[in-house]
C-alpha cells in the first residue's frame, strides 16, 4: 500500500472516531438513560524533586544524577499512550514540581516548558497524532528536549547557589498536594462518558526530612515526627537493637509508635507514590554498611507507614540505582496494573 493511501484510510479512521466522541458527547449531554458514565482513565505523572544538600556528591555520592533519571522517565512517557484500550482522545499527562515550588524565585518562568499535555488538544485528535508521531512543529521530541533543559538549568541553580533548599517533604505531602494538583486538561464529564486520572507522584528524594533552623534532637513529640532526621533514625535504631524479644523490623516499629506526623491531607487518597533515590547515611562512600539496620531500612519504614496512613493507593520505595536501566525497569513496572 503506497504511503498516501495508507494515510488516508488512517485520516478516515480518525473522523470515524471524532464522530463517534462527538456523538458520544451530544448525547451524554442530552439522556438520562444511563446511570454511570463510562470512565475513561488517563496518566497523570508528576516528577518531585528535593533539591536539598541530598544533590552534595561530596557529602552523599550517587551513581545516578536526577537530570538523568527525570529523562529516563520522560523517554518512557510516550509509551503509556496505548495502555487503557484508548483509540484516541488521551489526556496524558507528565509535569514537573518541586517540594516546594515558593522557595524557587523564579520557577514560574519554567513553568510552561514543565509539562506534556495531550488533553491540551482537545477533540482535535489530528493534532494530538501528529505531535506523538513528531510530525509537526509542534512535537513531543521538541517538548522533552525543552522539558530536559529547563530541569537542567533548576538543578544547575540549585547547585550554584552557595546553599540548598529544604528538604520539607512533610510539608509538601500537607500542603503542596492540594485538589488541584492534579487537574487534568479539557476533560470530558457527561451522562455518557467521564475523563478521570490515574494520579502519580515520582518523588526524588533521600527519604529525610529537614528544615534549616529546625533539626533538633527533639523533633519528634511523642515519637510524631514533623522531621526525619539522623538523629530520628538512630533512636530507632537504638530502640530495635536494644530489645530484649527479637522481632521482625516491620514489627518492632509497628510497636514502637514512632511515625511520621500525619497531615490528614484527603487530597491524598487514591494517589500513586513511587519514591526514588533514597539515600541512607550509614554506608561509607565505598558503599560499606556501617551500622544495622540501615538508614535506608528504617526510612523505608517510616515512608511506608505514613503514606499508607494517608490514603495513598499503591506504594513504591527504592534505594539509589545504579544505571537509568535501572530506573526504566521500575518506573515501567509501576505504572503497569
Amino acid at each position: 500500500m503506497k504511503p498516501l493511501e495508507m494515510r488516508n484510510r488512517y485520516s478516515f479512521l480518525i473522523i470515524i472516531l471524532v464522530f463517534l466522541y462527538s456523538a458520544v458527547n451530544l448525547y451524554g449531554q442530552g439522556s438520562s438513560r444511563t446511570k454511570k458514565p463510562n470512565l475513561i482513565t488517563h496518566y497523570n505523572i508528576k516528577i518531585v524533586s528535593d533539591l536539598s544538600n541530598r544533590l552534595d556528591d561530596e557529602l552523599y555520592p550517587r551513581q545516578l544524577e536526577d537530570r538523568e533519571i527525570i529523562s529516563e522517565i520522560l523517554h518512557i512517557f510516550p509509551d503509556v499512550f496505548r495502555n487503557y484500550n484508548r483509540l484516541a482522545f488521551q489526556k496524558d499527562k507528565l509535569s514537573y514540581g518541586l517540594l516546594n515550588p515558593l522557595e524557587f524565585r523564579d520557577y514560574n518562568s519554567y513553568k510552561d516548558d514543565l509539562s506534556l499535555d495531550l488533553g491540551a488538544f482537545g477533540q482535535d485528535q489530528f493534532k494530538r497524532v501528529d505531535y506523538v508521531r513528531n510530525r509537526s512543529e509542534n512535537a513531543i521530541n521538541t517538548d522533552i528536549a525543552k522539558f530536559n533543559s529547563a530541569v537542567h538549568e533548576i538543578y544547575q541553580h540549585a547547585l550554584e547557589r552557595g546553599s540548598f533548599y529544604t528538604a520539607d517533604t512533610w510539608g509538601f505531602f500537607k500542603q503542596v498536594v492540594d485538589e488541584n494538583y492534579f487537574n487534568l486538561t479539557n476533560p470530558i464529564n457527561t451522562v455518557m462518558a467521564k475523563d478521570i486520572s490515574r494520579n502519580i507522584i515520582v518523588l526524588l528524594t533521600d527519604g529525610f526530612i529537614e528544615v534549616a533552623n529546625r533539626n533538633s534532637i527533639n523533633s519528634c513529640i511523642d515519637r510524631s515526627c514533623e522531621l526525619l532526621n539522623s538523629h530520628q533514625i538512630e533512636k530507632f535504631r537504638k530502640y530495635y537493637n536494644n530489645l530484649e524479644t527479637k522481632m521482625s523490623l516491620k514489627e518492632a516499629f509497628k510497636a514502637s509508635g514512632y511515625k511520621i506526623k500525619p497531615v490528614n491531607n484527603p487530597n491524598l487518597k487514591g494517589v500513586e507514590v513511587l519514591m526514588l533515590e533514597l539515600n541512607g547515611r550509614s554506608k561509607t562512600k565505598s558503599g560499606r554498611i556501617t551500622k544495622t539496620p540501615t538508614d535506608f531500612e528504617i526510612l523505608k519504614l517510616y515512608w511506608k507507614d505514613f503514606l499508607t496512613r494517608e490514603g495513598v493507593k499503591k506504594i513504591e520505595i527504592k534505594n539509589v540505582q545504579p544505571s537509568t536501566d535501572n530506573i526504566n525497569q521500575i518506573v515501567k513496572a509501576f505504572l503497569e496494573e
